[in-house]
């Protein structure tokens, strides 16, 4: 048994990741919001979420903070954010994921950019900017038990207390939609 159109589908795949690879952030960052999305969606994890965090940055014109000062990824008006994305996908049981929030880091605000690919067959693909302050998260976390640390082995955890947090949330659930009327950002960009 074989799937229809695979090694033509594998080539293209792998075709288009070489030609974002050599023309850089640069070329993604050019492209339609539309065709941003559907090349970002093709990315592995870790280069999908640089990529969205260096177009947010660009379309939103904050400027880039270095990782080594351990104040998020960007800066707006002398405040400092943490970008995180989660992609979901058309498949079964996919959910909201977002990783690496790193208490220990001096930020000002998250913001969590969604991208919902559930209804691509249609040409829709759904983005959601959550801008939400660091009190407000934890806020978030102690009220309604939101970011949680990783689920690190035992001796992975043993006496670390730089231990990221994570959040796990459904499109649609009541946590998904009180963010949606607190924390909803129209006015940023993707």
């Amino acid at each position: 048994m074989s799937l229809p159109n695979l090694e033509k589908t594998f080539k293209e795949h792998w075709s288009l990741q070489e030609m974002i690879d050599v023309q850089g952030s640069e070329y993604l960052n050019n492209l339609s919001k539309k065709d941003f999305l559907m090349a970002v969606s093709m990315r592995n994890l870790r280069s999908r979420g640089v990529d969205i965090e260096k177009r947010v940055i660009k379309v939103n014109k904050w400027e880039s903070v270095s990782g080594k000062k351990e104040q998020g990824d960007a800066k707006n008006q002398n405040r400092f954010i943490e970008i995180k994305s989660s992609i979901i996908t058309p498949l079964k049981n996919s959910s909201i994921t977002l990783r690496g929030m790193r208490e220990w880091e001096d930020i000002d605000y998250y913001c969590f950019v969604i991208i919902d690919y559930r209804n691509f067959e249609s040409g829709k693909i759904n983005d959601y900017i959550f801008y939400i302050s660091r009190k407000d998260l934890d806020i978030e976390s102690k009220k309604y038990g939101l970011a949680k640390k990783y689920n690190l082995s035992e001796k992975a955890s043993k006496g670390n207390k730089n231990i990221p947090l994570g959040i796990n949330m459904k499109i649609g659930d009541k946590n998904f939609k009180r963010w949606e009327e607190k924390f909803s950002k129209h006015n940023y960009k993707l």
